[in-house]
């Protein structure tokens, strides 16, 4: 059985005593080059985080709805309604990326300096 002692670990110049873990050091690299796809081609990095909010709207729209915290029932019937929010939005962003990449892109284009 292992234990979190048998981690290994690479020394740094962090301060004295500090150590970072390999897999710390592993997704610092992982995001550094995420980061740079990113850079190289905006339009899939957009659709991509888009997917993923979408994904992530999903799951938390089912588990709001499957496990609702309180006790009284207009909690229960606000929360039921959020969640079927999330649900619907979460849907539109993966059948319709492209449209909720650019609605997330508007206020930066119409607020924004530069434009």
């Amino acid at each position: 059985m292992s234990s979190i002692s048998s981690i290994p670990v690479v020394r740094a110049s962090v301060g004295v005593g500090e150590k970072i873990a390999v897999g710390d050091l592993v997704v610092v690299v992982l995001f550094l080059g995420l980061g740079g796809l990113a850079l190289l081609e905006p339009l899939a990095a957009d659709m991509t985080a888009t997917l993923l909010i979408g994904w992530l709207l999903i799951f938390g729209g089912l588990v709001n709805l499957f496990a609702p915290k309180g006790s009284g029932a207009i909690r229960i019937i606000v929360q039921a309604a959020i969640s079927v929010a999330c649900l619907i939005f979460g849907i539109y962003c993966l059948t319709h990326p492209a449209v909720a990449v650019s609605t997330a892109v508007f206020p930066y284009r119409k607020f924004a300096e530069w434009s």
